[in-house]
């Protein structure tokens, strides 16, 4: 966990709920405990939800010890202790996250990992927000259900979706989370990453990729860098500078 990046996230907090930093970083000073059931899915699950949490919060494993703040269980696990409880689970015809009952989850399904990011992300949200309900009021719901069969319908997401040669403007926020995305689905062909900026400390709390090394290093090359491995079909190109003077 890199204090810059939990730092930046607790500024960003202070700015909503209009505290100052210090009383935000005290509302960000919990731990999550993350348990997943040995399924595939439930295992892919659990790992994004802690890669999305770590930028914000301490993460623990079930073997750590200690107190927890707020446990998110994914599939079929018990609560591990007497702290608040996500329970996630999905099946092929539903996404739900859950702190008032325990939900169906298969994870024996073919579920696309697109599918298994989009509960990570609702879960690591809730998560944050059940910890915090216990020292700042927030409005809420205990249950998130989304209708995967729906979302999808009929498609697995697993056939190849051809890119052709596609530029990507900013290599920020939303340029990582497109490239993290986009690692869970079949794509291919050649995308150019274009930005002129730098990687700076306020970076690391909301570009998913970027590590404290990356700080000083080009965007486009870091990000590139970054998600290659992860995208094995595209060719990913760094361009430093602005789209608009690309020729």
């Amino acid at each position: 966990m890199n204090l810059s990046a939990r730092d930046e996230n607790a500024k960003v907090l202070a700015k909503l709920l209009r505290l100052d930093d210090e009383e935000a970083a005290g509302l960000l000073d919990m731990t999550i405990l993350v348990r997943a059931a040995p399924d595939d899915a439930s295992q892919a699950i659990g790992r994004d939800v802690a890669d999305l949490l770590k930028r914000t919060v301490g993460v623990a494993a079930v073997d750590e010890g200690g107190p927890a703040s707020v446990e998110v269980a994914v599939g079929d696990v018990s609560s591990a202790g007497p702290w608040p409880v996500l329970r996630v689970g999905v099946t092929r015809s539903e996404l739900i996250a859950s702190s008032d009952f325990v939900p169906e989850h298969d994870g024996a399904a073919n579920i696309p990992k697109i599918v298994l990011l989009i509960a990570a992300c609702y879960a690591a949200g809730m998560a944050v927000r059940l910890g915090l309900r216990r020292a700042f009021p927030l409005p809420h719901t205990d249950t998130v259900r989304l209708p995967v069969d729906r979302i999808l319908r009929g498609s697995d997401l697993t056939y190849p979706v051809d890119l052709g040669k596609l530029y990507m403007a900013g290599a920020g926020a939303i340029g990582n989370g497109l490239l993290w995305g986009l690692a869970r689905i079949a794509v291919h062909g050649e995308l150019h990453v274009v930005d002129p900026k730098r990687v700076t400390a306020g970076n690391l709390g909301r570009c998913l990729w970027f590590e404290g090394e990356d700080i000083g290093r080009p965007k486009a090359e870091s990000l590139v860098a970054r998600a290659q491995s992860s995208m094995p079909g595209t060719i990913l190109v760094p361009s430093v500078g602005r789209l608009q003077d690309l020729k």
